[in-house]
C-alpha cells in the first residue's frame, strides 16, 4: 500500500475511533444532568435572584463554601448573598461553560458585581452527592 494511502487510511480509522469511543465517554447520564440542572438553578437562585432560601433548596446536609470570604453551612451561605444583596444588588453572574464528571460538576463564570465593569472569571465546583 502506498504511504499516502496508509496515512491517509491511518488518520481515517483514528477519526472513527475517537467519534465512536469520545461520543460515549462525553455523554452524560441522566443523573449528570440531573446534577448540572441542580448546580445551575443554584447559581441562579442564590447569586443572580439573590435568594439564599431558594437556592439552600439544592444544598443536601452539609454545604461548604469554596469563596475563602464566606463561611461554610446554609447560614454563611445567607450571610454570603446578603452581602451581595446589599453591596451589590445588581451583581450578575453568567454561566459560561459547565462541565460534569459523576457527581461533581464544574462551573465557568463570569461574575460582574457592578454593570459595565470588566467583571472577573470565576471557577467552581459542586459536588451532588
Amino acid at each position: 500500500m502506498p504511504l499516502i494511502v496508509r496515512s491517509v487510511a491511518m488518520i481515517a480509522a483514528s477519526i472513527l475511533m475517537l467519534s465512536l469511543g469520545g461520543g460515549a465517554a462525553m455523554a452524560a447520564s441522566a443523573q449528570e444532568e440531573a446534577n448540572r440542572a441542580a448546580a445551575l438553578a443554584f447559581y441562579e437562585k442564590g447569586l443572580n435572584q439573590k435568594d439564599a432560601d431558594a437556592a439552600l433548596a439544592y444544598v443536601g446536609n452539609r454545604y461548604v463554601q469554596h469563596n475563602p470570604n464566606a463561611p461554610d453551612g446554609p447560614d454563611g451561605f445567607r450571610k454570603f448573598i446578603g452581602f451581595l444583596r446589599e453591596k451589590f444588588p445588581n451583581s450578575h453572574s453568567e454561566i459560561k461553560r459547565s462541565f460534569v464528571d459523576g457527581d461533581f460538576v464544574i462551573l465557568h463564570v463570569h461574575s460582574v458585581r457592578e454593570p459595565g465593569s470588566r467583571g472577573r472569571a470565576i471557577s467552581g465546583l459542586q459536588i451532588a452527592a
